[in-house]
């Protein structure tokens, strides 16, 4: 795995570290705020259905290059098995924003279920990002 993270790494262009510095004090305020440890924007791409990843790139490190454009791997093809129905996983919450989690998701169930539960989320999320965009 470390080999094959290497390797992909090196394929995308991933920043050095120093870089890697320069990029997270670039988007300090932008991506992130430093002062409530809270993200101002969120990746939810998470291919549970089957999306595209779109990275962000950071304009003033990416020198008119465009993002490499990056399908997520699922577990319908673990090679060549279709690994899906092979585990379920549960998260049961125990944060103060559980009660929140579980407003979002319309539910009372007290345990976070991946396979359905991540989609809404990320859709709820996206929702909430764009009104927060409107003027």
């Amino acid at each position: 795995m470390t080999h094959s993270l290497s390797h992909r790494l090196i394929e995308l262009e991933a920043l050095e570290p120093e870089q890697t510095r320069q990029a997270v004090d670039l988007v300090k305020g932008q991506w992130w705020d430093p002062v409530k440890q809270d993200l101002l924007r969120r990746q939810v791409e998470i291919n549970l259905a089957g999306e595209v990843m779109h990275p962000w790139l950071i304009t003033e490190l990416s020198h008119d290059r465009q993002a490499a454009i990056m399908t997520l791997p699922t577990l319908a093809d673990v090679g060549g098995y279709d690994c899906r129905d092979m585990i379920r996983v549960e998260i049961v919450p125990n944060i103060l924003e559980a009660y929140a989690i579980r407003h979002d998701l319309k539910t009372a169930d007290t345990r976070i279920h991946p396979e359905t539960d991540f989609y809404r989320l990320a859709l709820h999320i996206r929702c909430i990002e764009a009104a927060d965009r409107q003027p």
